[in-house]
């Protein structure tokens, strides 16, 4: 049985991380482990930031519920931003951060559940691949060029061979290596998560593309593992 969205984000371990490039010092594996927030030390505010993600997941709170929720939290401390900081994405208590935060986790929270729910073998041999897309809108030259570049740096495993499509199987490291959190899964970068997301792709459409065979379709729903 799996888990949802909201317990996968609890169950994460607390990390400090000074910054995003310590982040990348962080075995691939682990990652997936812990919940960090670039430059906060305090386990009691990570731990609140956390929870306030989870709530918003479970529809306990709005994302406007959960700031205020933050707020309240940080006021029990005496929270105060450094000099010369508030009001910044420095400052703890500004909208700015706390909806980066939120939106970051929460949109990682459901990356990681469709995800994995994608994985399971029947999923997997129904929809093997994904397309990679943006909300309502074509992908920026900037992704294009992101995709291109990721392509290459795994020499097209499982990526199909076509600068202007976008669709790759879902075991292909390319989606890893898209994410500036090294996790195979949506949002891929910080600052996307409002738009950047997967789209499945059925198995008919991925045989006609060369990604997979029949026969490799009818070994996924004939493995002993469900993943």
């Amino acid at each position: 049985m799996s888990i949802s969205a909201a317990d996968f984000l609890l169950s994460k371990e607390l990390a400090i991380v000074d910054t995003w490039d310590d982040w990348w010092r962080v075995s691939p594996q682990d990652r997936e482990k812990y919940f960090f927030m670039a430059g906060v030390s305090d386990v009691y505010i990570l731990d609140e930031y956390r929870k306030a993600a989870a709530s918003i997941c479970t529809a306990e709170r709005t994302e406007n519920e959960a700031r205020r929720y933050l707020r309240d939290k940080l006021r029990a401390i005496s929270y105060q931003a450094e000099e010369g900081k508030a009001n910044t994405m420095e400052d703890l208590f500004s909208r700015e951060r706390m909806s980066f935060e939120l939106g970051l986790w929460r949109s990682l929270a459901w990356g990681w559940y469709h995800w994995q729910e994608g994985m399971r073998k029947v999923n997997l041999a129904m929809s093997p691949a994904y397309k990679l897309k943006a909300w309502q809108k074509e992908l920026s030259p900037e992704w294009q060029a992101r995709w291109k570049e990721s392509a290459q740096a795994v020499e097209w495993q499982g990526v199909v061979k076509n600068e202007n499509v976008f669709v790759a199987l879902k075991t292909s490291p390319i989606w890893t290596c898209l994410s500036i959190l090294g996790l195979p899964y949506s949002p891929f970068d910080a600052d996307s998560h409002s738009d950047m997301m997967t789209r499945e792709v059925e198995a008919d459409e991925c045989i006609k593309l060369g990604l997979i065979t029949e026969e490799e379709v009818r070994a996924i729903l004939h493995s002993t593992t469900n993943y």
